[in-house]
């Protein structure tokens, strides 16, 4: 019998009911941390939970620093990424009630440097970091992790190298998101073999790459015509025990075609189908997938 996995679901019953329990403070933070570090693939928590949780639990609390233990657990959260929106807009308006209203107004900033950022409107988002900036405001790495994104998303990949110049300066460190952004946005630039140094450098500084990171490589690869080398990585993540999504597949297989290596295609396509990872008749990926047996068995 497999192991049964917890879900949100079920991190979202603990948070709550210990949370309304008399139960220590530091059973709730590890179930926190629990559910954000394991093995829930979303490594989504509500909103409610979140709210409860800092509000509840944190202010007014003498054996916590508020507002550092709210960046921690959105840190652990989201490995440092922003979480959604109304996690954010609960975090601040916590912050309000607590008077840390300097640190609201930089959360707020946070909001918006993302959301302009996921609006493809980077320039805006990068008047506001430096607004943020000149009023003595310290971006976090999340925020940093914005900017690269926004830019690599324009196809501004320059722009996005000076935002981790910026990073150094600023003494923070860019981890597995900063490099995953950098390595999508370095390969739809056709510039594989910067993706591939960065790829090093990630790891020479000790910053492992996730899921993510490794489908964001091989993908890119694979577009820019790096197959051979997108199936290195493709079983080193293998290797390790992580699981490539269809699209991984897909992306093997049909570049594999193109390049008139018919019988590896087909090799990858075969492992795709016995693994379970067709894409689903809804999936983006399902009429390549179509196209790509109908090449396969030709």
């Amino acid at each position: 019998m497999g192991l049964c996995v917890p879900n949100e679901y079920t991190y979202n019953c603990l948070l709550e009911a210990i949370s309304r329990s008399n139960s220590s403070l530091v059973d709730l933070v590890e179930t926190r941390l629990t559910a954000t570090l394991g093995s829930v693939r979303e490594r989504k928590v509500s909103v409610g939970s979140i709210q409860n949780f800092v509000g509840e639990n944190l202010f007014g609390n003498d054996e916590f620093d508020g507002e550092s233990e709210i960046i921690q657990i959105l840190k652990d959260h989201n490995k440092a990424s922003l979480p959604d929106l109304d996690c954010l807009s609960s975090v601040i308006n916590c912050l309000v009630k607590a008077n840390e209203v300097d640190n609201a107004v930089r959360w707020y900033n946070d909001i918006m440097i993302k959301a302009l950022c996921k609006a493809r409107r980077a320039t805006e988002a990068d008047s506001l970091f430096n607004e943020m900036v000149s009023k003595g405001l310290k971006p976090s790495v999340a925020t940093y992790n914005s900017m690269v994104d926004g830019w690599c998303k324009e196809g501004e990949i320059d722009l996005a190298m000076s935002c981790v110049a910026r990073m150094y300066e600023d003494e923070k460190d860019p981890d597995v998101v900063t490099y995953t952004s950098l390595i999508h946005g370095l390969c739809a630039s056709g510039r594989p073999g910067e993706a591939v140094s960065r790829w090093n450098e990630m790891k020479g500084r000790g910053c492992c790459p996730n899921e993510i990171t490794f489908m964001a490589l091989i993908q890119g690869l694979c577009k820019c015509g790096w197959t051979s080398e997108a199936l290195v990585y493709f079983r080193e993540m293998e290797a390790k025990e992580m699981e490539p999504d269809s699209g991984v597949y897909v992306s093997l297989v049909s570049s594999f075609l193109l390049s008139g290596n018919i019988s590896e295609g087909f090799g990858i396509f075969r492992e795709m189908v016995c693994k379970g990872r067709f894409p689903v008749l809804v999936d983006r990926n399902y009429m390549v997938a179509v196209d790509a047996a109908d090449k396969s068995f030709c």
